[in-house]
């Protein structure tokens, strides 16, 4: 008699070795013994117990920038060629003073500055 339970996948790794997963909702948790044995059953009710995961923005990772932040706009600007036509001088200049103030405000959203408000800096 072969046994069927939700959410359980099967893949062949490259040498050939069967392993089951539970897959539902984005995860995959691997599932121990053949199908039917207690250490399959028992990783079986844990995985499916286990409740959904929230969906919340994770923490950047260090060095990915996020494209709705202003460390995000200044590399964009960087890479401009209206950035690329200045000189030298100015470029450096520009960088200096656009970094200092990313290191103070940049992992903030782009959307949390209003254009048409006084400029403080």
């Amino acid at each position: 008699m072969r046994m069927t339970l939700k959410y359980v996948a099967e893949d062949t790794d490259r040498h050939g070795n069967v392993r089951l997963y539970y897959r539902r909702n984005g995860r995959k948790v691997r599932l121990r013994g053949p199908v039917g044995s207690p250490e399959f059953l028992t990783d079986y009710r844990r995985a499916a117990a286990r409740p959904k995961e929230s969906r919340k923005k994770s923490p950047p990772k260090p060095g990915v920038l996020r494209k709705d932040s202003l460390h995000w706009l200044c590399a964009q600007y960087y890479k401009s060629t209206t950035f690329a036509e200045l000189g030298a001088g100015t470029q450096k200049t520009r960088r200096s003073i656009l970094e200092r103030f990313c290191q103070r405000k940049g992992n903030g959203s782009i959307d949390l500055y209003d254009a048409d408000a006084p400029h403080t800096c």
